[in-house]
Order: structure tokens, then C-alpha cells, then sequence
């Protein structure tokens, strides 16, 4: 039964034929509808509401730190990535001509920045970040051609860190020893053709494909590996969102980690501790959909839940109940 029923698997020590991120059933959840919603809302609006809003003219002198691509002219906002790969262009803002509109703006985009990255976090990244979208899209495109993903094993994951590490080195040594991230930036070719605008890839157009495949293949493969969502995970303890743990309703059957496209086991192996957010997770709510045992897994806005597992939520994948 364990080899052919993933319902009944999950309960067995073993759990026979699951591995990280392959755990899927086809389910309602009012949650993950939300967070598609948000998805959608949040590529249209850092893509084309500036357009829309301002018959044509960019919003740039909103300082909203979101991840609209400084080569699309039809953000909303400009992102906070190339000012932190570019610091000097960030602080020629407090330049001599126009010193009060400069200054103003350069205030406004760092704190606003520090509000995103302190109180916000890598909710961003699950619910808000046109990349992740797309590669949410391409999950789904893979699962309607009814193609295997790759499995993420432990020691997939271990070789995936050091490639992080890489991007994330390669995106503050362009801050502090001159050069341009954005020549090697592979979203750049994403946003530039949502937005409708040709641009010069460079090194980052081979980057974009490999990144593109790989999403096709495995889940979020691009957020496994990308520097902002890594220093925006930093702020983690001061984040209005959090995501909690009762261990005594735990019964370690291992849902969560393989639910998980970041593949953390931290969740998973926590015995302990009762806040179990860690800086790589992006807040998707994959694990606590996919928990079985009520009140194991919950997300909390400033404290108050606002979603949490459950058992009968859990089982109506398989009977075919909605939630």
C-alpha cells in the first residue's frame, strides 16, 4: 500500500516512494487560491499599472521597494535589488541637482526598503514576486504534461547552497567593488519581456534559460538559490508573518518537508521551539496544506492566525470533499 498510495505512505515511518516536493494531491484550499490571486496581482501591478494608472508615464518617483525591474519603464516602483547592487547610484540620489527631491527620495526608498525587509520578509516571495509566479506556472505546466519532476534529495540540496552562496557573493561584490549585476541577472530578460521591452542579456540571457528549465523541473528552483530572497530572510525574528509549530500535536510523519519547495527540514526535525521560520523559507503555506494533524502548522499575522492544519482538511484530498 505504501508504494502505491501516498494518503496511506505518509503515516509510515518509511514513507515509501515520497520525496521532498513530489507530495502532490488535487485540492480546494482557500489559502493557496489567495495566494495565486495575490500572484497574479502582484506581476500586473509591478508590470503595467504604471502604465495603466498614468496613461503611459512610469510611477518612478514612488519609493516602494517591490521587484520591478529598473529595465521594464512601466513599473510602478523602482526594486530595491539594483539600488543594493548599484550603492553608488543609490547615493548620487543625494547629488547636487535637485538636492531636496533627491534626498527625499533617497530617504524614502531605504526606509521604505527596511520596512519590506524587516516587517514583511520573504512573504514577498511566496505571495508577491512576479518570478515566483513564473516559476509556479512552469511547476504547473510540468504537472499537466504529466512529466516527473527531479528529485531534490538532501544531498541535491547540499550541492544546491554553495551555487546560492555564489549569487548572493556576486550580487554584494558588485555593490561594494564596481561592475553591473544586472549583466548576469537572469530575471532580467522575464520582467523586460512581461513589460513588452527589448534589452541587452548578456551573460543573464543564458542564465534566464537555465533557470527557466530548471523551474520547469524543480519546483522554485530559481528561489532555492537567489540572493534577495536570502537577505530579506535575514530579518526573519522581526517579521510580521510567522510560522509556528506545536510539536506535541507533531507526529513526525515527514508531510512537511516533503511538501516543502525550499526542501527545509529544519521544520520537519524542530522537537522544540515553537516559531520554526527559518531564512530560507518563503512563506508559501505548502507545508501546512499539506499537514496532517490539527494545529501542527500555522501562520500568524501579528500573532493572530490567520491559517493552520488540519486533519479534516487533510483528508478531504482524498475523499474528494472540498474545503
Amino acid at each position: 500500500m505504501e508504494k502505491h498510495n501516498p494518503a496511506y505512505a505518509i503515516y509510515s515511518r518509511e514513507r515509501v516512494g515520497i520525496y521532498p516536493g513530489t507530495l502532490h494531491q488535487k485540492t480546494t484550499s482557500k489559502f493557496l487560491f489567495v495566494r495565486w490571486l495575490c500572484l497574479f496581482a502582484g506581476m500586473f501591478l509591478w508590470t503595467y499599472a504604471g502604465k495603466l494608472i498614468h496613461q503611459g508615464q512610469a510611477l518612478n518617483e514612488i519609493s516602494i521597494p517591490v521587484f520591478s525591474c529598473p529595465f521594464n519603464l512601466d513599473q510602478v516602483a523602482e526594486v530595491p535589488c539594483y539600488y543594493l547592487s548599484h550603492l553608488p547610484a543609490l547615493f548620487g540620489r543625494f547629488g547636487a541637482d535637485f538636492p531636496e527631491r533627491n534626498i527625499a527620495y533617497g530617504v524614502l526608498f531605504i526606509v521604505t526598503t527596511l520596512f519590506c525587509f524587516i516587517f514583511l520578509g520573504r512573504i514577498l516571495c511566496g505571495f508577491l514576486c512576479p518570478a515566483g509566479l513564473l516559476q509556479d506556472l512552469m511547476d504547473k505546466l510540468r504537472q499537466a504534461l504529466h512529466i516527473r519532476p527531479i528529485v531534490v534529495t538532501d544531498w541535491l540540496n547540499r550541492f544546491l547552497q554553495p551555487i546560492k552562496w555564489v549569487w548572493i557573493l556576486l550580487f554584494l561584490g558588485f555593490a561594494f567593488a564596481g561592475g553591473d549585476f544586472c549583466d548576469i541577472c537572469p530575471l532580467k530578460g522575464f520582467t523586460t519581456a512581461q513589460g513588452g521591452y527589448w534589452t541587452n542579456l548578456y551573460l543573464g540571457g543564458f542564465f534566464a534559460v537555465v533557470i527557466l528549465v530548471g523551474s520547469f523541473f524543480i519546483k522554485r528552483f530559481w528561489c532555492i538559490i537567489c540572493p534577495m530572497g536570502y537577505l530579506m530572510g535575514l530579518f526573519k525574528r522581526f517579521n510580521l508573518f510567522k510560522l509556528k509549530k506545536d510539536c506535541t500535536s507533531c507526529t513526525e510523519c515527514g508531510a512537511c518537508y516533503h511538501a516543502c519547495p525550499m526542501r527545509i527540514k529544519s521544520i520537519y526535525t524542530e522537537r522544540d521551539k515553537e516559531n520554526v521560520q527559518t531564512v530560507d523559507c518563503m512563506m508559501c503555506g505548502e507545508c501546512i496544506h499539506k499537514c496532517p494533524e490539527d494545529n501542527a502548522l500555522s501562520m500568524t499575522f501579528c500573532g493572530k492566525t490567520i491559517y493552520k492544519s488540519s486533519r479534516k482538511t487533510f483528508m478531504s484530498k482524498f475523499s474528494g470533499k472540498k474545503e
